[in-house]
């Protein structure tokens, strides 16, 4: 059911929006419409927390996530009205659609 939801809202605003009437949220590191499923996602994410939990490569795997989303949610305290961490990388690697 999740799934489902975030599919439906996902397409919702990235197929039916208009580019103007998106509103991406500014400088948020991420889409503001969908901000609201993550508890769903945590709760949905459960079960393969716990399959992760059966092995040492699995632990290994869940480690590196976790330390890259700390990483991820610390990097804007060094300046709070940056661009996220994606759009620096991005625009490194040369992306002119940036």
């Amino acid at each position: 059911m999740t799934g489902a939801l975030t599919l439906i809202c996902l397409v919702f605003y990235i197929g039916f929006r208009p580019q103007i009437d998106r509103n991406y949220g500014g400088f948020t590191s991420g889409f503001r419409w969908m901000f609201w499923f993550v508890p769903l996602w945590i709760v949905a994410m459960l079960p393969a927390a716990d399959r992760l939990a059966n092995s040492r490569l699995g632990m290994a795997v869940a480690l590196a996530l976790l330390t890259i989303s700390v990483l991820s949610v610390s990097y804007p305290t060094w300046n709070p009205w940056s661009q996220p961490w994606i759009y620096h990388w991005l625009q490194w690697w040369g992306w002119q659609g940036v």
